[in-house]
Order: structure tokens, then C-alpha cells, then sequence
């Protein structure tokens, strides 16, 4: 009665040809067998990211001095610009905060330029986590009335007093105290 209206006529599923699906299991071995091959054959290699990045060595005690002179220069030409309105205060603060990252990396073997305060504050180094903590504001802010001269000779008085000492544990985090 209603076979009149249909123009198509549908199978079993059942009687479909079983080859299709032998053939995609195949192919899927296939693949498998080739992913096992090339794995083999051709080593993977680590990426850099990946691997544990070796810690840079701390300057010996008479380089620290050195360090220490060149990094109060340049938050003394930091402090200038902003004075002389060469960098805004944000500027300022975002200039401070990169040189300090980076001298207590390069004083301590610590790297820390793109740790967040978080990440600094599981340092323990309380001098860099009180720092960085007083950039934030100014750095991030549109607006700040942060008082920048306190800021750079509390940040000059921290690299004036820089040490080197080694503690036990784990070197990258207990590399450098005040």
C-alpha cells in the first residue's frame, strides 16, 4: 500500500557489506603500526620549554659589586627620565621592576623576570617579594599616586644590601637571601 510512495528502498543493517568495516580497522592498524615505526625510528626530541632549564650561575663575590654599581645606575637613569618627564610614572615602574627581576637573576641564578608575585612570594626572598608587591600598583594602574622617589631608594637600598649566601635545599629557590 504505502510502497507506491517511496522511491527509496532501505536495507537491513545487517546486510550491509562487512568489508567496509575490515577495511577501516585496517586502516586504523595501519596507522597505529606507522605511528610505532616513526616514534622508533626517530627518537623524539625534547623541546625546549620542556626541559628543566639550568639554573645561571651566581657572579663570585667580587662581581656582585660590580652588579650591584651598574644596576643603582641605571634606576639613578630611570629616576632622571621620570624626573625630567622623559618616562611616565607607569614607565617608571614597569623600568624598576625589569631591572630589579634582572639583577637578582643574574646576583642569584634565580630567575624570576616573568614569575608572577605569587611565584616570587614561594621564593621567600622578602626583600624582591615586598618590592615587587609595592610595583604592582603603579605598573598595572591607570591612574597611581604612588610615590615613586620612596620606591627607587627602597629598591636602591635592597641591591645596596644585596648578599650571596648559600642555603640547603632546593638551589632555585633558596639561592639568594637579604
Amino acid at each position: 500500500m504505502f510502497s507506491d510512495y517511496f522511491t527509496v528502498q532501505l536495507q537491513d543493517s545487517l546486510s550491509l557489506s562487512i568489508w567496509w568495516l575490515v577495511l577501516a580497522a585496517a586502516l586504523v592498524a595501519l596507522a597505529a603500526v606507522l605511528w610505532f615505526v616513526v616514534r622508533k625510528r626517530f627518537p623524539r626530541r625534547i623541546h625546549e620549554k620542556t626541559k628543566r632549564e639550568k639554573q645561571p650561575e651566581p657572579p663570585a663575590a667580587e662581581g656582585l659589586e660590580g652588579l650591584k654599581t651598574e644596576y643603582l645606575q641605571r634606576m639613578k637613569v630611570t629616576s632622571m627620565r621620570l624626573s625630567v618627564g622623559r618616562l611616565s610614572l607607569r614607565d617608571a615602574y614597569q623600568t624598576m621592576s625589569a631591572d630589579l627581576r634582572e639583577f637578582v637573576e643574574k646576583a642569584c641564578g634565580v630567575r624570576v623576570r616573568e614569575m608572577t608575585l605569587s611565584e616570587i612570594r614561594a621564593l621567600g626572598i622578602r626583600p624582591l617579594t615586598e618590592l615587587v608587591q609595592n610595583y604592582y600598583e603603579p605598573e598595572f594602574a591607570l591612574q597611581s599616586e604612588a610615590n615613586a622617589k620612596r620606591s627607587f631608594e627602597m629598591t636602591c637600598n635592597v641591591i645596596r644590601r644585596w648578599a650571596m649566601t648559600e642555603y640547603p635545599g632546593d638551589a632555585a629557590q633558596e639561592r639568594c637571601r637579604e
